[in-house]
């Protein structure tokens, strides 16, 4: 994740958004972030409720650990 940051002049040139999404809680996120010292240039998004509905959609949703793979995806904004 501190990659991101350290790359986020470049993700701008692009006109690109970095978005960070979980099934873990938003309070969650806020310790996850903390623990690196903070994230500043991305939101970190909660697939709570409905649990895991987003990593779903994207085929990343592990049903029997109720957590999410580690994925990455690059979507255009259209």
């Amino acid at each position: 994740m501190p990659s991101y940051e350290a790359d986020h002049a470049e993700f701008e040139r692009y006109d690109a958004q970095v978005l960070g999404i979980s099934v873990d809680s938003a309070a969650s996120h806020v310790a996850f972030a903390k623990s690196l010292g903070g994230i500043e240039t991305y939101p970190l998004l909660a697939d709570f409720h409905p649990k895991g509905e987003v990593c779903r959609k994207y085929g990343v949703y592990r049903e029997g650990k109720g957590s999410s793979e580690r994925a990455l995806f690059v979507i255009d904004k259209q």
